[in-house]
């Protein structure tokens, strides 16, 4: 049986990891990942868990803006969180809650992760 409280671990040690990236880590001279985009990157995972446990756990890599990206896929449905020391951005795509792409860039952390609960929700993730 899966411990969610281990895999939750993987994944903010799979954040620290992002730590270990240098300058020009995707061949484009893209910036190390900033700790404090990844303490954000942990505050949202932690946040959007306490508020539904029940959501599934995403993929986590870094984006080149820089920052830590969380992505949740099923089925041509897709959910991207990207988090910087800027801000919090919401991607989705394929939503019967908007008939388009959606994208949602704000700085503050709670309106994107109320706007991310229905959407994961709707797709099952």
């Amino acid at each position: 049986m899966v411990n969610i409280k281990d895999e939750r671990l993987k994944l903010e040690h799979k954040i620290d990891s992002l730590a270990s990236l240098e300058q020009g880590w995707d061949s484009y001279d893209a910036d190390p990942i900033p700790e404090k985009s990844r303490k954000l990157a942990k505050e949202f995972l932690k946040r959007l868990f306490d508020l539904n446990p029940n959501i599934s756990l995403p993929l986590v890599g870094p984006t080149n803006q820089p920052g830590v990206l969380f992505v949740w896929r099923k089925g041509g449905k897709e959910v991207s969180i990207e988090v910087t020391d800027k801000g919090v951005k919401l991607l989705v795509i394929s939503s019967s809650i908007f008939k388009e792409n959606s994208v949602l860039q704000v700085k503050k952390m709670d309106i994107v992760i109320s706007k991310t609960i229905p959407y994961l929700t709707e797709f099952n993730l």
